[in-house]
């Protein structure tokens, strides 16, 4: 039987996988802050869904720190969200290559690597241990990102 933290993880992936495509969608029909409004108050429905299971069983974790940092990692996300809508905008919804190397699919696999850099920052920041197959599989990624955005 899978474990429950890899059944999880591979529905992070659909789930998120289906957002690629609805967040390229929007950017055909709105421009990026507007699809930014868009995104932000679906992700409030989905906040305000959960906080009152919360407040049904057991309330709000109010940690200071926890707070701030949840504050930060919604702050830096939406900041992100702006850059990835205004970047889909400039593509006009391409999917196919015109020698340029912008296009829908270019840069949803580019950002979809942002985990290069969470690692990164974790291993300098919080001296979290990488381990040499990581490290193979981020210099993977990011010869990956050289040959998408190679023209």
């Amino acid at each position: 039987m899978m474990q429950t933290w890899l059944i999880l993880s591979i529905a992070t992936l659909v789930v998120w996988g289906s957002w690629g495509l609805f967040a390229n969608l929007t950017a055909r029909y709105l421009g990026g802050f507007s699809a930014l409004v868009w995104e932000v108050i679906g992700a409030m429905i989905v906040g305000l869904v959960i906080l009152g299971w919360l407040m049904r069983n057991g309330g709000l974790e109010t940690s200071f720190r926890g707070a701030g940092f949840g504050l930060a990692t919604g702050i830096t996300y939406t900041i992100g969200l702006t850059f990835l809508f205004l970047a889909l905008n400039q593509v006009g919804g391409k999917t196919a290559d015109d020698g340029s190397g912008g296009s829908v699919h270019t840069i949803l696999i580019l950002t979809a690597l942002y985990p290069i850099i969470a690692v990164g920052l974790n291993y300098f920041i919080l001296d979290e241990a990488l381990s040499i197959r990581q490290l193979v599989g981020m210099g993977v990624g990011l010869a990956g990102i050289a040959i998408l955005v190679s023209s």
